[in-house]
């Protein structure tokens, strides 16, 4: 809610819809998914706070976010996830971009998020290696 500055009500709305969606309620049998499918919504608040606080080490938290949901036990949905933060970072630091014209602070973002997901592909690299 503090993130993007929504109202209770629109926090509550959007945390119902992902809780009560389609793809999170079929997954119901399928702990692993399930369990990697949770950590959605706090990788991309840990992302989003790490930028917008210039943390270096919410910015490790967030790679330590992407670490845990490696482990939590279902390969492809963790993918999914790196895909849908690499979207989401995408699309807030080019609304960073449009909207202050600061080019080097985006490139900054932009590497900070390379670095985490580094880091969290390499202490993920334990179940990462037997699963290639």
């Amino acid at each position: 809610r503090r993130t993007l500055g929504v109202s209770t009500l629109a926090a509550l709305v959007a945390a119902a819809t992902f809780m009560l969606s389609g793809f999170i309620s079929g997954q119901v049998g399928h702990i692993n998914q399930l369990n990697v499918s949770a950590w959605l919504p706090f990788l991309l608040v840990a992302f989003d706070e790490s930028v917008r606080r210039r943390s270096p080490a919410l910015g490790i938290g967030t790679g330590l976010v992407a670490v845990i949901q490696f482990l939590a036990g279902h390969m492809e949905i963790s993918f999914y996830i790196l895909f849908t933060l690499l979207f989401y970072s995408g699309t807030r630091l080019g609304i960073i971009f449009l909207g202050k014209r600061e080019a080097t602070r985006v490139l900054g973002m932009g590497g900070a998020l390379v670095l985490m997901v580094a880091l969290g592909t390499g202490l993920a690299a334990v179940q990462l290696v037997p699963f290639y």
